[in-house]
């Protein structure tokens, strides 16, 4: 059996809003606590289905991870500055590509000893 795929990468920007909607804002930390970032309207048991509007389901996903590769590679595109929190996330990166081949049940692990486990990825979601 081989080595896990171990790669490095650094945290550009923590985000978080205490409402749900576009963007969340760069915070100087935040606190990762059982049910995602303490504070943030994405933490919590239970979140609203996309696929059955109006209903409740497992909050599977309170903190999602974006690639600040993807966040510049958007702005030149678009021709527009999208700052972090701008796709809604609560971890910008880099160095880690643009993350579409990480696999659910992945483990990302960070310096301060946060292990958070991979539920969904966009690659998921499109397919």
């Amino acid at each position: 059996m081989g080595s896990p795929d171990i790669r490095r990468g650094r945290v550009v920007a923590v985000c978080m809003s205490p409402n749900h909607g576009y963007p969340t804002y760069p915070q100087e930390a935040v606190t990762v606590g059982s049910l995602g970032i303490v504070g943030d309207a994405h933490s919590g048991y239970m979140r609203e289905s996309f696929t059955r509007p109006g209903t409740m389901k497992p909050n599977d996903r309170p903190i999602s991870i974006v690639a600040d590769e993807v966040r510049a590679e958007m702005s030149e595109k678009f021709g527009v500055d999208i700052d972090p929190g701008d796709f809604n996330e609560q971890v910008l990166v880099e160095g880690l590509g643009d993350l579409s081949d990480v696999e659910i049940g992945s483990a990302i692990t960070f310096e301060s000893g946060v292990e958070l486990k991979v539920t969904e990825t966009l690659n998921h979601v499109l397919n």
